[in-house]
C-alpha cells in the first residue's frame, strides 16, 4: 500500500529496513539513493524515514500516509544529525520522543479535567 502511495505521488523509490540492519548508519543505508523511505517494524512500531524530498512532496506524502497508517506511526525527516546515527539508535530515540510527547499530552489533558 505504501508503494502505491509513493508511486501515485511520483516518488516510487523505497527501501525496507529489517532487524538485521540495526547497526548500520543511516548514511550508509541511503548512500547513492536520491529518494528514500524506510518502512519498518521495530518492536511492533512502524517508522517512516524521509530523505531528499521537497516540502511539497513531503507534505503530500505524509498526508496520504497518515490516512492509511496507524495513528502511532513515527515519521522522521533525515537531517544532518540523524544521518550519522545507527538505525537502531535512531529508532530508540524516535520512540522515546514520541512516548514523551504522548505522556505530556495526557498529563495536560488530565490536569484540565
Amino acid at each position: 500500500m505504501i508503494k502505491n502511495i509513493c508511486f501515485l505521488n511520483g516518488s516510487c523509490n523505497l527501501k525496507v529496513i529489517d532487524e538485521t540492519m540495526g547497526n548500520i548508519k543511516i548514511k550508509d543505508i541511503i548512500s547513492g539513493i536520491d529518494f528514500y523511505i524506510c518502512d519498518c517494524y521495530v518492536l511492533d512500531e512502524r517508522i517512516i524515514l524521509f530523505n531528499n524530498l521537497s516540502d511539497k512532496e513531503l507534505d503530500t506524502l505524509t498526508k496520504d500516509l497518515k490516512n492509511i497508517l496507524k495513528r502511532n506511526t513515527i515519521f522522521h525527516i533525515i537531517d544532518s544529525k540523524s544521518i550519522n546515527l545507527e538505525f537502531k539508535y535512531l529508532v530508540s530515540k524516535l520512540i522515546e520522543k514520541r512516548d514523551f510527547n504522548e505522556n505530556k499530552r495526557y498529563r495536560k489533558r488530565y490536569r484540565n479535567e
